[in-house]
């Protein structure tokens, strides 16, 4: 007979402990708790935090990329819209001057009973017009300048050349010398003039440039002047543009 004490709920401890009966918290575990348990073992926390970073870092990089391309397109459209503004200010500069143009008309075969025309499309009138012309004398075909001055708006003036009369240069004390158109004829090289906002410009067979000095700077060096006996004048019946 034992002199064990007795265990407080009044039953006999057994003296034999049996192998795996005890009472841990594995002794009785199932395979699905023990997997259980290893998943519980795993650190879910600092797994979720490394995939946040990550998510968070691709969502940086995006953000990133659209702004980089947002950026772009907005510096693209700004720049465009510069360009166009530029091309309407020069569009609105040349406005005027895009209007008054030339052209010439030969008649005969002798190329002396042409005629030249200058236009002024425009509303308002235009100073300083100045035409280059190239006439032969003789062998040579020197440029020469036949001044209009102010041209009427909305006008065509018309030069015949069997009413061209070349006048060279002279020094003091020389007689004054004439000569008319040969049979040669005679061209308009170009067409110098100021618009009503006081710019100079040129037109000639390669296009209109503006000038910033005064119209006849570094004009092709010439003999002399063209006089006319005579001019017609047309008043066009259209008139492109409004005055400003």
């Amino acid at each position: 007979m034992s002199n064990d004490p007795p265990r407080s709920d009044g039953v006999p401890e057994d003296p034999v402990a049996t192998p795996g009966a005890g009472t841990g918290p594995d002794s009785d575990a199932t395979p699905r708790q023990s997997a259980w348990t290893r998943l519980r073992a795993i650190a879910w926390t600092q797994h979720l935090t490394a995939v946040g970073l990550a998510a968070g870092a691709v969502a940086a990089i995006a953000g990133l990329w659209f702004q980089a391309v947002a950026t772009y397109w907005s510096q693209q459209t700004a720049q465009d819209q510069l360009e166009q503004s530029r091309e309407d200010d020069e569009r609105d500069r040349q406005e005027q001057a895009a209007r008054v143009n030339f052209w010439e008309v030969v008649s005969d075969a002798d190329g002396s009973s042409g005629t030249f025309h200058v236009i002024n499309r425009s509303p308002d009138p235009v100073g300083n017009v100045v035409v280059l012309v190239a006439a032969s004398i003789g062998d040579t075909a020197p440029a020469w300048f036949l001044t209009i001055g102010t041209m009427q708006p909305c006008s065509e003036y018309v030069y015949s050349l069997k009413d061209l009369t070349l006048v060279p240069r002279r020094n003091e004390g020389e007689k004054v010398q004439t000569f008319r158109i040969s049979e040669d004829g005679a061209s308009i090289e170009g067409l110098y003039f100021r618009d009503r906002n006081g710019q100079n410009w040129k037109r000639d067979t390669k296009g209109l440039v503006s000038r910033e000095r005064d119209n006849l700077t570094g004009a092709p060096e010439t003999m002399g002047g063209v006089q006319a006996r005579d001019k017609k004048i047309r008043i066009l019946a259209e008139c492109y543009g409004t005055a400003k």
